[in-house]
């Protein structure tokens, strides 16, 4: 596994990259101090490859885990999925101490609007994009 790091002065945070990271989710987040419920924002494609293990990682180290499926496609990157988001994070009562992480490359809108939110009904803003080769 490769940790590399994004430079965002205060708001700098770690990227890890490695063939089978995300069997170990569970336990990395579990070690950096997270606990709860953990939503899991992708897309069916996504999901088809890789929620499995995710999920199973998660639970296996203690997670609560809220599967949040949206659309595939650049034409689903809106305030109306953003707005489904929130209102399934809602739904799920999750709360500022909860975490999320997307397995999807679409986390950009969704953590600049969370960013954005100070409302404390909101999960909290941790989010830990996770991304992997297709397997075979």
């Amino acid at each position: 596994m490769e940790s590399l790091k994004v430079n965002l002065g205060d708001r700098s945070y770690p990227i890890q990259v490695g063939a089978g990271i995300l069997d170990g989710i569970g336990k990395r987040l579990q070690e950096s101090g997270l606990t709860g419920k953990v939503a899991v924002v992708t897309n069916p494609t996504v999901a088809q490859l890789y929620l499995d293990a995710v999920h199973g990682s998660l639970q296996q180290a203690g997670f609560e885990v809220v599967p949040i499926l949206v659309p595939d496609g650049e034409e689903h990157k809106t305030l109306k999925s953003l707005t489904t988001i929130y209102n399934r994070l809602i739904t799920e009562r999750c709360e500022r101490k909860s975490s999320e992480i997307s397995p999807v490359l679409q986390p950009p809108l969704i953590s600049a609007a969370s960013h954005m939110s100070k409302s404390p009904r909101h999960c909290s803003r941790k989010w830990i994009q996770v991304s992997g080769a297709k397997p075979g």
